[in-house]
């Protein structure tokens, strides 16, 4: 079997970017709809999951649960 020839060019081998992988600040709250929203303090949270919540279409937001009242 005949080997094919190799070429005459050398690559230039490139210089690749520094780059620095930060790790997300993401803490996420699941809050359960027997809860009552207003006890929990969402200041240190960046998303939150509220469960069984429905929007409504006036903007509020009903949830299921005698204690989740807004």
């Amino acid at each position: 079997m005949e080997q094919a020839p190799k070429s005459a060019k050398q690559p230039k081998q490139k210089q690749l970017p520094n780059i620095q992988q930060t790790q997300p600040n993401v803490l996420i709250g699941y809050v359960q709809d027997f809860r009552d929203p207003s006890a929990i303090d969402y200041s240190k949270l960046s998303h939150i999951i509220f469960s069984f919540a429905h929007p409504e279409k006036d903007g509020s937001v009903l949830m299921n649960g005698e204690s989740a009242l807004f």
